[in-house]
């Protein structure tokens, strides 16, 4: 089984592709928002520095990292980090977090954007507990109003 670092380390963070930009008019761009189906969470998806993420709330706590990056306070991060959550050596599932965070003092900080709903999901609460006795691994929840 590998360790958090291990996993960290071997991790490539996705970069993205420079596809043809195809610019579409106002009307196109209007026509494809009223026909899009709504998320099943409510959630706006928004694109960063080319990366798409789930919520604008997750995009934000993305730029919120670069800043911390950027300022010293954090070595690191990487986002969509994948954990196999093997037990008795059967893949029950896998767990890709949001974010992880490499502090200066080596330690690693496994984060994920979570509404106060979907915290409570049951899937989600599975994982993380599967995260914590295959790994020792405390997953730390931002975004949750409480």
């Amino acid at each position: 089984m590998k360790t958090l670092h291990e996993i960290y380390h071997s991790h490539k963070d996705k970069v993205p592709s420079k596809k043809k930009v195809v610019t579409k008019t106002d009307w196109e761009l209007y026509q494809e928002s009223k026909n899009r189906k709504q998320s099943k969470m409510r959630n706006k998806r928004v694109v960063i520095d080319g990366i798409n993420f789930h919520s604008t709330g997750e995009g934000n706590y993305y730029l919120e990292l670069k800043d911390r990056l950027l300022r010293g306070q954090i070595k690191s991060f990487k986002r969509q980090v994948k954990f196999e959550l093997i037990v008795n050596g059967i893949e029950i599932t896998n767990y890709i977090s949001d974010f992880v965070v490499e502090n200066f003092d080596g330690s690693l900080e496994v984060l994920d954007w979570k509404s106060s709903f979907t915290a409570k999901l049951d899937l989600y609460r599975l994982k993380k507990a599967l995260m914590f006795a295959i790994y020792s691994i405390m997953i730390k929840e931002v975004g949750i109003k409480k």
